[in-house]
């Protein structure tokens, strides 16, 4: 899917908890689209929403003559799909899962095709031809390879142990968890303060609205990078909760202002 109709997907979901069982998405106009949006123009916002809604990925419905859209459960799931740090549910089983591709028996296209279909999985990748995740993709994967009728290049083996090393280490080194840490304390950070001048105004000003826009596409950057390891491999400091928290009171802050202004 592309990266306007993912965005626009995003927005539609508003204040809404994506990780949550929560559902009571808001209904949003063209022009609250389009300042959202405002990367894109007017007519590619249309065509993407319109594509949206053929899809099924999204809802419309007409007030006062004019179209309204919210975000669908499909739409809801598209996006989860797309975040691997959806994936991270339940306590770890302590396990390594380890894909290795003999290139020597996959042809070029083959390897580029399980390329992707590892990433989608979470496996990261170590060296060439050799990916590791500890998320538990043995079955998934093994139904993916016998489809494909490639389970005689590929190799996956379980280990639960470390004979040097440990597994917090080793996740934060292949994951780089360091600069995530760093890039939620920043959203924290610059989101907290955004609140408090959205709260503190008395009308949603083309600064505010660029402002908010700007925080919503970081948003979906430290969404679209985080690794949905499971939480026991994380750094003690992970910022995650606390940036979704403050991303949907802000979004919830702006959608406040923004009625206020229409009333």
């Amino acid at each position: 899917m592309k990266l306007l109709k993912l965005k626009t997907l995003l927005r539609l979901a508003g204040n809404v908890d994506l990780f949550s069982t929560e559902e009571n998405f808001k209904y949003f106009s063209y022009p609250k689209l389009y300042w959202r949006l405002n990367r894109y123009s007017a007519s590619s916002i249309r065509d993407g929403v319109g594509q949206l809604v053929k899809s099924g990925h999204v809802a419309k419905i007409m007030r006062n003559y004019r179209p309204n859209f919210r975000l669908t459960e499909v739409g809801k799931e598209e996006l989860l799909l797309k975040f691997a740090v959806s994936r991270n549910k339940g306590r770890w089983d302590k396990t390594w899962r380890v894909v290795v591709i003999d290139s020597k028996r996959t042809s070029k296209s083959e390897v580029r095709w399980l390329r992707s279909q590892l990433k989608q999985f979470g496996c990261r990748n170590l060296e060439r031809g050799v990916y590791v995740t500890p998320l538990n993709i043995s079955k998934g994967i093994k139904d993916v390879l016998l489809r494909q009728s490639l389970l005689g290049g590929v190799t996956v083996l379980e280990t639960k142990k470390f004979v040097v090393g440990d597994d917090k280490a080793f996740a934060s080194i292949v994951w780089e968890l360091d600069e995530l840490v760093e890039a939620y304390l920043e959203f924290v950070s610059l989101s907290a303060k955004l609140i408090r001048v959205v709260r503190s105004g008395k009308e949603l000003t083309d600064k505010l609205k660029r402002e908010f826009v700007s925080v919503s596409d970081r948003w979906f950057e430290l969404l679209s990078v985080d690794p949905g390891l499971p939480t026991g491999l994380l750094p003690k400091d992970w910022g995650f909760e606390e940036a979704k928290s403050n991303y949907l009171k802000l979004a919830e802050s702006v959608w406040e202002l923004e009625e206020e202004e229409a009333s």
